[in-house]
């Protein structure tokens, strides 16, 4: 599985065809995704 975060750079559609799992907005959401 792999985590896209949304911040910065690129945009959801890019993170989608490269296959992330999960997508989110902010670095500090990756905690809540991993537990």
């Amino acid at each position: 599985d792999s985590i896209g975060v949304l911040y910065g750079y690129g945009n959801r559609e890019e993170l989608e065809q490269a296959g992330a799992t999960y997508i989110i907005d902010f670095p500090k959401d990756i905690v809540k995704t991993v537990l």
